[in-house]
């Protein structure tokens, strides 16, 4: 596996933003901010990433029946090459320049968030570390209807494992499925340099099942830091 850059202080303990209620959890909804992070930097999260539009225009061989599965419900489909696995010792390091919207690589924070169905934002900083170990993101914007979101939660309680689901303000009326994969083979190997796996995104204009598993099922637990689902808990 390709090293990362130089280890950085312990982070501080991430706590979590607002919870939905639902089946796996049984916690309340009732704090409004995540203690980690102040108001202004959670209204900012997604003004703050600054976005290099290079993406390639397709996923491989391999992806084809994702790709028309994802292309049937209107969604876009990009795969990015990642760019880099290194730690953040704050969260309030200056964000990164991440290669696709939303995030789906890159330098993240060294503590990822406990795998939840939330109602606040989660810093990109610290949901790409979700996405390392292999977890999956499923964001919506801030104007996407109750019943859209219902749907979503609907799915996230089908199998909340790796699971992490939460609002992006900058999606407005779109949703986006994030994964961050990576071929376990040229990580170990050490032959191919600079090599971090592949970030893959799939913005949508409605939700649509069919499209949400397929792309779950294809690229979770795949992530550069191969945890499997049965770490991937909800609150874990």
């Amino acid at each position: 596996m390709a090293k990362k850059s130089r280890t950085p202080p312990p982070p501080r303990k991430v706590q979590a933003p607002k919870q939905r209620r639902d089946e796996h959890s049984g916690l309340s909804d009732r704090h409004k901010l995540w203690a980690l992070v102040g108001v202004a930097a959670l209204g900012l999260v997604g003004l703050a990433v600054a976005i290099v539009l290079v993406a390639s225009k397709g996923g491989g061989a391999n992806d084809k029946g994702v790709g028309q599965a994802l292309a049937k419900a209107g969604c876009t489909y990009r795969v990015y090459p990642a760019t880099s696995q290194a730690h953040l010792g704050s969260l309030k390091a200056k964000t990164p320049k991440y290669n696709s919207f939303p995030p789906s690589n890159g330098p993240h924070y060294g503590q990822p968030a406990p795998w939840r169905d939330y109602t606040d934002p989660v810093p990109p900083i610290v949901a790409v570390h979700n996405l390392e170990h292999g977890g999956m993101l499923f964001e919506y914007g801030n104007k996407v209807p109750q019943a859209e979101k219902d749907k979503i939660d609907a799915f996230y309680n089908s199998d909340p494992r790796g699971l992490l689901v939460f609002p992006y303000p900058p999606l407005g009326k779109r949703l986006a499925l994030v994964a961050w994969t990576a071929d376990q083979g040229k990580l170990s190997s050490g032959r191919t340099k600079g090599y971090h796996g592949e970030g893959r995104v799939s913005i949508c204009t409605r939700f649509d099942e069919t499209a949400a598993k397929t792309f779950r099922d294809h690229f979770r637990a795949k992530g550069p830091e191969r945890f499997p689902l049965s770490a991937l808990k909800p609150g874990s």
